[in-house]
């Protein structure tokens, strides 16, 4: 790369904001024409895997050949979760499939893959297949669930619309960089903003597309990326547990439009995407504030 072009990446507006959300933005947009009605659909959240690697590649530099676990290993986690995605998601699924279910093939394989990726990045990052493993596995299959539980429920109001998990997953983003930044962990912090850019420059292709899926693809690629950080930030600080885990209340934020006083908002697809994106920063809030409380007692 140039060293003009280097130069401007060392900007954090355009190497945290400005590059993942262009980045997932205008790939989304390439791969869902490359594709078509079919595929294209389908993996255009490859978009978001594929700029969320650029930004681990930014910080952590390139992988090892081969690679090797550890803390730091997250370009090669990203690159797996890719690859498996969009593999299933091309081959994995039919048209037919509403909310990225599978059409033809067994319906644990999906499930077994998402929980395998699970255990697979967590014993990956922490070098170790240790006690926390299975706990990260079961509780990354929870937020699985959830997110494909709004994505295909009340047929009248979702349909199978990506931006409500979409959203949520943004503020999660959001909210990692922000308890990273209390605990003074930088590389953390820009790698969780960086996934949230680029979370929303997918939500602006889906905005103007309500065709695309949240399959596998953008399920490993954004949530992957979440789980990721989470596993590193509370490996390395350990009292961030207890924030990370209240930014799992963004999952139920889509509560939100669902009220009645809420329902003429709610009744757009951006206003649900709002409501969800206000929701969220309660949780955000209270994730701060048991971030600074504890950092302060460790000294951070």
């Amino acid at each position: 790369m140039a060293p003009e072009a280097m130069e401007l990446f060392d900007n954090p507006a355009i190497r945290i904001f400005a590059g993942p959300l262009l980045s997932a933005l205008g790939l989304g947009l390439v791969l869902r024409l490359a594709g078509g009605a079919g595929s294209g659909r389908r993996i255009a959240g490859a978009g978001i895997g594929l700029a969320f690697a650029w930004s681990a590649a930014m910080v952590f530099g390139a992988p090892a050949i081969p690679p090797v676990p550890g803390p730091d290993a997250l370009v090669s986690a990203a690159a797996a979760g890719l690859i498996v995605g969009v593999v299933f998601d091309v081959y994995g699924t039919g048209e037919n499939a509403g909310g990225g279910r599978l059409a033809g093939w067994p319906g644990w394989l999906e499930w077994g893959l998402i929980l395998a990726f699970g255990a697979g990045c967590a014993a990956w990052l922490l070098d170790g297949f240790g006690a926390e493993v299975p706990v990260v596995m079961a509780l990354w299959g929870l937020t699985v669930y959830r997110l494909r539980r709004v994505f295909g429920r009340d047929v009248d109001v979702l349909a199978g619309d990506a931006l409500a998990p979409l959203a949520m997953l943004m503020m999660a983003a959001a909210g990692l960089g922000l308890i990273a930044a209390a605990a003074n962990l930088e590389s953390s912090r820009d790698l969780a903003l960086a996934l949230a850019a680029a979370i929303a420059g997918f939500a602006m292709l889906s905005l103007f597309d309500r065709s695309l899926r949240f399959g596998l693809t953008p399920v490993l690629g954004a949530g992957g990326g979440i789980l990721m950080i989470s596993v590193r930030m509370t490996d390395a600080a350990p009292f961030l547990i207890s924030a990370v885990a209240i930014l799992g209340f963004i999952l139920f934020a889509d509560s939100l439009f669902r009220q009645p006083a809420l329902a003429r908002i709610g009744a757009f697809r951006w206003g649900r995407f709002g409501l969800i994106a206000l929701g969220g920063t309660v949780p955000i809030a209270l994730a701060a504030a048991a971030a600074l409380i504890g950092a302060g007692f460790g000294g951070y």
